[in-house]
């Protein structure tokens, strides 16, 4: 290793061999990833509190012109 942290070139052969196996990632997961962490039920209630805050505000802007 050289001051800044780096590796040397003679370091980089035996780097490996002295690391220990204990914590490495040997496998692969039991599960695979989720692609869609947010179910559909979710998804659908946040679409549906979207709209309706929009719609309020939207409401409220109207009123707003109205009154003028």
């Amino acid at each position: 290793m050289t001051a800044h942290g780096t590796r040397t070139q003679d370091d980089q052969g035996h780097r490996r061999t002295d690391m220990p196996t204990v914590g490495r990632f040997v496998h692969a997961p039991s599960q695979p990833a989720n692609d869609n962490p947010m179910p559909r039920a979710v998804l659908v209630q946040r679409m549906i509190g979207a709209l309706a805050t929009l719609a309020v505000c939207g409401g409220l802007v109207l009123l707003v012109l109205l009154l003028e």
